[in-house]
């Protein structure tokens, strides 16, 4: 029988890497998205969606839990990202990204739990990010939504073991995604104290992106977490850059440490 997967964010970018893997692994793959949007002909079964929002959440999960035998990997993946200076990024925008980086997840948590609990098996994936472990310049508000999901991944974690049902965390490093166009760009005014900085890093964010691989690597990572018996808690995936810093951080001397990621940015 084919296992059934349900990701999070699967219209574009990781998620629809993730989908597509899983489909073409054997598995029954259900998609959602904010908005409705038709089935995709491969196969990837879309439905609606938006996780910031209690009861559209609640209800898609009952619509598809009263089509289906059991649900084997639930794959958080709709995120939001932001690039800014702490000091002038507006609070309603601070929470936004949280809405959905971490409440979003939450509300997803807390509507397939109770299923998987009862059928004793299953697979909760959060994707984070190597900056849920390194926070990073301008990528403060959208490091602090990732430490966040991770916290509360960690303790669901325990919480769920005992019940059969097993949360890890992924965190992807840099890939050629849609995220670079779609992640919210507080500019600097000309005269802000941030304006080179600012500059500076979104060039060399946009230039890396351009570099970065594919995310297919991702989807094989999901599908070997999700075959796993007794997974780990936390899984990196990307270049050996990104997978050593956040081991980095935790050996070296934190003052010696952020200096290297400040000489990194040019800062």
């Amino acid at each position: 029988m084919s296992k059934t997967a349900l990701i999070t964010g699967a219209s574009s970018g990781i998620g629809e890497a993730i989908a597509l893997h899983l489909l073409h692994a054997g598995y029954r793959v259900y998609g959602t998205s904010r908005r409705a949007r038709e089935s995709q002909p491969d196969g990837i079964q879309f439905i609606q969606m938006d996780v910031d929002d209690d009861a559209s959440v609640q209800a898609a999960v009952a619509a598809l839990m009263g089509g289906i035998d059991r649900l084997d990997v639930v794959v958080n993946c709709a995120g939001l990202g932001i690039l800014g200076a702490i000091e002038e990024i507006p609070v309603a925008t601070a929470k936004q990204i949280f809405e959905t980086n971490v409440f979003g997840v939450l509300r997803v948590l807390q509507a397939v739990a109770p299923y998987m609990r009862k059928q004793g098996l299953g697979h909760i994936i959060n994707i984070s990010s190597i900056a849920g472990e390194v926070s990073l310049p301008l990528r403060g508000i959208y490091s602090a939504s990732k430490f966040a999901m991770e916290a509360m991944s960690e303790a669901m974690r325990m919480e769920l073991k005992s019940f059969g049902v097993q949360v890890v965390i992924l965190q992807p490093g840099d890939f050629n995604t849609s995220l670079q166009q779609n992640r919210t760009h507080i500019h600097p005014d000309s005269d802000s104290p941030y304006a080179r900085i600012f500059k500076e890093i979104e060039a060399q964010i946009a230039e890396g992106m351009q570099k970065a691989p594919s995310p297919e690597p991702v989807g094989r990572r999901v599908e070997k977490i999700a075959k796993s018996k007794h997974p780990g808690l936390r899984y990196r995936v990307g270049s050996s850059l990104e997978v050593i810093t956040p081991r980095l951080k935790k050996i070296l001397p934190p003052a010696l440490f952020e200096r290297l990621i400040m000489s990194f940015y040019k800062m």
